[in-house]
């Protein structure tokens, strides 16, 4: 999983942890005071270690400019090594270093220290040894014992730095630090140490959230000497975090470049492109991690963000579907109605925001029936057709559509109750707002969205907290909300354009766990057509209340309950209201289950 920039204070804390932790696993400085022939056989052995997993960060190695002529001396309980034998034993050494096995190391140096005094290389591959195995303690109190003897050591003086650091003791790393720089000046150690005195000054401003001032630093360090990438990453997350975000996608193309495996890296410029709206080329970069890393935890966290992008831009997804199902009891006729619709479409290859479908629709109520006697409370209907809907902003449920297929009259007044062609054509949209929009998760703080119609996928919320119990059972809420939703489309077996329009305004009262919730709100309705039948044309505006309850990701059932004053928007030319009155009242409840994927 990536340092996101909101854990900016433990990456500043971990890098320091582990600065150019390179030279702690450098065999190649111990062939710095040995004969000639083992110098060759040590530089063989150091090859391995500069792509070891167990190098923290990448730096330039740096040789000790003054290596000491000092060697310290153990008493020996066993007979002295010829010279010969010794170098042998070193060059077993190194080959177990060269294999990571440093528990063995450890061990065979010392007994070698037993049979004589040990040469600098065998010291210090020891320590390196020993911070590999994350024995720091040990090490530091060994580099600590040599400190005294070896004062100009410069690749001692630098692992001590470094192990000071992680022991906590930052003001004695710094001022060891210095005094290398100081000692050294214009040499690669003293180079090195200044740069690293430079890093940690960088990564104090980072803890204390002075981010301008690190991007400054950095960027003045960047003109001395190179950048380490602990460094390149920080400025990373300091230029997103003060909303610099394209010349952070620059900066993090430019170093994919070099680090094409770097899925820190990699995740950090899907969060960059994410954020710029750019989602397709986000998309690409987190299927490439997907791709490269399977089963992985990085590969989870990419498929996280795949999920969470808009389904228009996942590439991932090469389908979608949606569904809505609902039966309603209307008051005031005594009536049921029940209506729904399935859609299952592709997402086109280069064009992405055109989307073909196939769908079926219907609608039936109780009441109404078929002869003269009949009362018509809904339009009776099923059909199917084919049809392409085109997406025009990519995060939001606003489409343009046309479909074309069969429709059938359930009551017989169209074409005899026959199959016959029909097509419709039109827009069609939802948008809601506000924090009662979501259920919380208590454990993870996650949110999953709902919107009391056809809810939109999105990530589920974790049900299980981090310590195990099940999350709390009710959780006051009182966030408000508000949503609107309308559909305005010609009908060519009614001749005629119709809209329809819903809102609501309310409050997320209470939430029963992390998948249910009661809301109560203010619902308005409206219905238009341009011919003026009357039943097509009014307004209704009440109180209501609903239980919304998401099982799953992108599912939703709603219960509601609502008390509706309706008016009828006053055209009668055609005498078709038969004496109704223009207002009424109406007590609906309706069961309701939306899904999409």
């Amino acid at each position: 999983m990536s340092l996101r920039a909101t854990n900016r204070s433990k990456l500043a804390t971990d890098s320091i942890n582990s600065i150019d932790s390179f030279h702690l696993f450098n065999p190649m400085v111990a062939a710095l005071r040995v004969p000639a022939i083992a110098r060759l056989m040590l530089a063989a052995a150091a090859l391995s270690f500069f792509s070891a997993p167990l190098v923290a960060l990448e730096q330039p190695v740096v040789a000790p400019t003054n290596p000491p002529p000092q060697r310290t001396a153990a008493p020996p309980s066993k007979p002295q090594l010829t010279a010969a034998d010794r170098l042998k034993a070193e060059q077993h050494i190194f080959d177990l270093a060269r294999q990571l096995r440093h528990a063995e190391v450890v061990s065979t140096v010392n007994e070698l220290e037993k049979q004589g005094e040990l040469s600098w290389g065998m010291h210090m591959q020891r320590l390196y040894a020993l911070v590999a195995l994350g024995q720091k303690t040990i090490a530091l109190e060994l580099a600590d014992k040599l400190a005294p003897t070896h004062p100009n050591a410069t690749d001692l003086g630098l692992l001590r730095a470094d192990l000071l650091r992680q022991a906590g003791r930052r003001l004695e790393a710094n001022a060891l630090l210095q005094q290398i720089a100081r000692q050294n000046p214009g040499a690669p150690a003293g180079l090195e140490a200044a740069k690293r005195f430079n890093a940690d000054e960088i990564y104090e401003l980072a803890r204390q959230e002075k981010h301008r001032e690190a991007l400054a630093a950095i960027d003045e360090l960047e003109g001395q000497t190179e950048l380490s990438w602990e460094l390149q990453m920080q400025r990373l997350y300091a230029l997103q975090i003060l909303g610099q975000t394209s010349r952070a996608i620059e900066l993090a193309q430019r170093l994919a470049v070099s680090h094409a495996d770097s899925t820190e890296l990699a995740l950090m410029r899907a969060d960059l492109l994410i954020r710029e709206r750019r989602w397709e080329e986000a998309s690409r970069v987190l299927k490439q991690i997907k791709r490269d890393q399977p089963g992985t935890p990085v590969a989870a966290e990419a498929d996280r963000r795949l999920v969470a992008l808009p389904p228009v831009a996942n590439l991932d997804k090469s389908q979608w579907g949606e569904a809505y199902v609902s039966g309603e009891y209307l008051g005031r006729f005594g009536s049921v109605v029940g209506s729904g619709f399935i859609r299952q479409g592709a997402y086109l290859p280069e064009a992405r925001w055109l989307q073909p479908y196939a769908e079926m629709r219907f609608t039936v109520d109780t009441r109404s029936g078929v002869g003269a006697q009949r009362t018509i409370i809904a339009d009776n209907f099923v059909s199917v057709s084919l049809g392409a809907r085109v997406q025009p902003f990519p995060t939001e449920y606003f489409f343009l559509y046309i479909s074309g297929g069969y429709n059938k009259d359930l009551l017989g007044r169209r074409n005899n109750g026959d199959w016959a062609a029909d097509f419709q054509a039109g827009l069609y949209g939802f948008k809601s707002w506000g924090p009662g929009t979501v259920l919380r998760s208590i454990a993870t703080q996650e949110l999953l969205p709902t919107t009391g119609n056809v809810p939109p996928p999105a990530p589920a919320a974790s049900t299980v907290p981090a310590n195990g119990r099940a999350p709390e059972r009710f959780l006051w809420r009182g966030d408000w909300f508000a949503d609107a939703g309308a559909d305005f489309s010609y009908y060519d077996r009614f001749a005629s354009w119709i809209g329809y329009g819903q809102a609501h305004q309310g409050f997320r009262l209470v939430q029963l766990g992390p998948k249910a919730a009661l809301d109560a709100y203010a619902v308005e309705n409206i219905s238009w057509d341009v011919r003026g039948n009357y039943f097509d044309n009014l307004v209704e505006i009440g109180p209501g209340a609903r239980l919304l309850w998401a099982p799953r990701r992108g599912w939703e059932i709603v219960l509601r309950a609502e008390w509706l004053n309706g008016f009828y928007l006053g055209r009668d030319d055609r005498h078709t209201r038969d004496g109704a009155a223009g207002q009424y009242d109406d007590f609906r409840v309706g069961l309701s289950l939306g899904a999409r994927w």
